[in-house]
């Protein structure tokens, strides 16, 4: 199986956690991080991604019109709305736009939350291609 190329978008210091955590679980992750939705649209223009993850909070838009521009371009890229700002109308909006999955963080991230993120990352990528590779553990699905 080739690489699993991630666009993760996010404040600096979470995102570089992230990706540290993604590689060392699995090297088939390659992790591009985009600290705003400017860069991530950058990126997003000049390669190909599998899974876009994306805090929702950022300093110039949030999560969901972040997930509608990907909508605009990219209608099947899974796309994972990782977040601290969960309410039941963002998770409402989140899915009314399209997202693959939802995850709220919990304060004081930890490796669980990452390792969910992971899980949701491989089955996202994998319900578009019908196997799953990895099981998710301790997260639910947004119906």
């Amino acid at each position: 199986e080739g690489p699993i190329r991630v666009l993760h978008v996010d404040e600096p210091s979470f995102a570089e956690m992230i990706s540290a955590f993604l590689k060392r679980g699995d090297d088939r992750f390659e992790v591009k991080t985009a600290a705003c939705a400017a860069e991530a649209e950058s990126y997003l223009s000049e390669s190909a991604f599998d899974c876009v993850v994306s805090d929702y909070d950022m300093p110039d838009t949030d999560g969901i019109e972040r997930l509608r521009r990907v909508r605009e371009t990219h209608p099947d890229l899974p796309f994972i709305l990782f977040t601290g700002k969960g309410s039941g109308t963002v998770a409402s909006d989140a899915i009314s736009a399209g997202v693959t999955e939802y995850l709220q963080k919990q304060s004081g991230t930890d490796s669980q939350e990452i390792a969910t993120a992971h899980g949701w990352c491989v089955s996202a990528i994998d319900s578009e291609t019908g196997g799953a590779r990895f099981e998710i553990i301790g997260a639910t699905p947004v119906a």
